[in-house]
């Protein structure tokens, strides 16, 4: 792999950073050091070609299936088969929108979103969750700079959104948030 700026930044430099945004919290100048380093991301996806490990498999996944891992997005939900969950549609209104995320399909984050429901459940909350209809949010896409993938996982998932009558959407995904 070349440099992305010769001399100055390494691809290994560039790909380790977890876009936190620690580095602009602590900067005194307040610089924009993720904005910078997701440009030079998806100038080496995009017109270079060129992504670390399993990140061509994970873009390939996303485009194909809407999730991360390839999998069915029907398969999201298969955690909550024995909890009479309630699936939105349009032209039905609910107050909460509850949407799972690509952690839904770890059986460990499954846990967490079976507890969750069973707290809702018992606090008698008017809740739904999205179904087959939900899609991965794309910030995988974006971090990995194929903007193209985000934009077109966003779109779909506004246009989902607008299709259905709710107050508020809850999460235990960090990055759905």
């Amino acid at each position: 792999a070349q440099p992305v700026l010769p001399a100055l930044i390494e691809p290994s430099t560039l790909w380790s950073c977890t876009t936190c945004r620690a580095c602009v919290y602590e900067c005194p100048m307040m610089i924009e050091h993720v904005d910078a380093i997701v440009d030079l991301r998806r100038y080496q996806t995009l017109a270079l070609g060129e992504l670390p490990g399993s990140a061509p498999e994970t873009l390939a996944n996303l485009r194909e299936t809407g999730t991360v891992g390839g999998y069915d997005p029907a398969a999201r939900y298969h955690w909550a088969v024995d909890l009479d969950i309630r699936t939105a549609c349009p032209g039905e209104a609910v107050d909460v929108l509850l949407v799972a995320g690509e952690g839904a399909f770890d059986s460990r984050y499954q846990r967490t979103l079976r507890a969750v429901v069973k707290l809702l459940q018992a606090a008698s909350v008017d809740f739904a969750v999205l179904g087959a209809r939900e899609l991965d949010t794309g910030d995988t896409a974006r971090r990995l700079g194929d903007e193209a993938t985000f934009q077109r996982l966003a779109k779909r998932n506004i246009e989902m959104f607008a299709s259905l009558t709710f107050s508020r959407i809850v999460t235990a995904d960090p990055h759905v948030l």
